[in-house]
C-alpha cells in the first residue's frame, strides 16, 4: 500500500479491518511492507535548489519530517517494514531526519525495517548518513532513462546527470538493490536497466558516466542483492544446491555481448522453482513436473 498524505490512522484501521498483516502471503506473492511518499517525481520533487524552468520553485514535501516520523514510527511499532519514496535531495534529507527520529525512539529496530526508495538525487553527505544509519536503498534505473527528457527540462542537465550515483553508493558501502519500478516508465525486463546502469545511456545521451557500475554489479543488484533485500537471500538470487531454481536464459551472454545488443536482450527461457514457465523454443523437454 502506498501512503502519500498524513492519513496513517485511517489506513491502519483499514488494514486491520481487511486482515492484512506484515509478511502475509506465500513464495509467489508476499506483502513486504508499506510505502510512504514524501515528494513527487519530475514536476514536484523536493529539491534544495530551484527548478531550472521555474525560478523560485523547489518542489514540495508531502510530509513534514516530524509527521512522517510519527506515522512511520507507528507502522514500525505495529510490525511493518516501511519504504519511503524520496526523489529529490531535499526529500532524501527529510526522510533521513524522520528515520533517525524513529531509530532514536525505537533503538531495537531491525536492520532493513526502514528503506529509502529511489533516493534519486542523493548528495554525498546524505549517502554517508544513510550508510551510517544502516538504511538500505532501492534504485530503479528506468526512472532516469525513461524520464530523462522531462528531468532535464525541469531540473537541468547537471542535476539530472547526478541521479542514481550508483558507483558512489557501492564504493561507500551502501546496502543497495535494484528493480524496475514497473509498470512505469519502462518494461519489466532488467536488461535495459543493466545497459543503462553500465553505460549511463539515456534517450538524450550519456548522463553522469562517472556513476556507472559494472555489468556484474548491475546483475547482482537485480538478483542476489534484491533477494537479500526482501529476506529471501537464503533461497533465491543465486544458483546453488538447495536453493530455488529460479533463472532466465538469454540468447547472448549479458556479461560479454556488445553494449548495443545488451539493451534489447529478451529471455528465451524462464524457469521458476525448477519448472519452465516461458520456453517458446522448447529448450527443456516437458515432463510431468514441468507442466503449469
Amino acid at each position: 500500500m502506498t501512503i502519500g498524505t498524513p492519513t496513517w490512522s485511517s489506513r491502519q484501521d483499514q488494514l486491520a479491518a481487511d486482515g492484512t498483516r506484515p509478511g502475509e502471503g506465500d513464495e509467489w506473492l508476499r506483502v513486504w511492507g508499506l510505502k510512504f511518499v514524501i515528494d513527487g517525481g519530475v514536476e514536484n520533487a523536493a529539491l534544495d535548489q530551484p527548478y531550472a524552468n521555474q525560478p523560485g520553485y523547489r518542489g514540495e514535501l508531502q510530509w513534514e519530517p516530524g509527521e512522517l516520523a510519527e506515522a512511520a514510527g507507528r507502522a514500525v511499532r505495529a510490525g511493518w517494514k516501511v519504504g519511503v519514496h524520496a526523489w529529490g535531495d531535499h526529500a532524501v534529507r527529510a526522510t533521513l531526519d524522520a528515520f533517525e527520529a524513529i531509530l532514536t525512539d525505537q533503538p531495537g529496530t531491525a536492520s532493513g525495517t526502514l528503506v529509502l526508495e529511489h533516493a534519486g538525487l542523493a548528495r554525498p553527505d546524505q549517502r554517508a548518513r544513510a550508510i551510517a544509519l544502516g538504511i538500505p536503498v532501492t534504485v530503479q534505473y528506468p526512472l532516469l532513462s525513461g524520464l530523462s527528457p522531462a528531468l532535464v527540462e525541469y531540473w537541468g542537465r547537471e542535476r539530472t546527470a547526478d541521479i542514481f550515483p550508483l558507483r558512489e553508493w557501492l564504493d561507500e558501502g551502501a546496502v543497495l538493490s535494484a528493480g524496475s519500478d514497473y509498470p512505469k516508465p519502462a518494461p519489466y525486463d532488467p536488461m535495459p536497466a543493466v545497459w543503462g546502469m553500465t553505460t549511463r545511456q539515456s534517450p538524450i545521451g550519456v548522463l553522469g558516466p562517472g556513476h556507472a557500475i559494472t555489468r556484474y554489479e548491475a546483475v547482482r543488484l537485480h538478483t542476489a542483492d534484491a533477494a537479500r533485500f526482501v529476506g529471501d537471500g537464503a533461497i533465491r538470487g543465486t544458483l546453488a544446491t538447495g536453493r530455488l531454481a529460479d533463472f532466465a536464459a538469454y540468447p547472448a551472454d549479458p556479461f560479454t555481448c556488445p553494449d548495443d545488443e545488451l539493451a534489447g536482450l529478451l529471455p528465451v527461457l524462464t524457469v521458476i522453482g525448477g519448472r519452465p514457465r516461458h520456453d517458446p523454443r522448447g529448450l527443456i523437454a516437458p515432463t510431468a513436473d514441468s507442466s503449469p
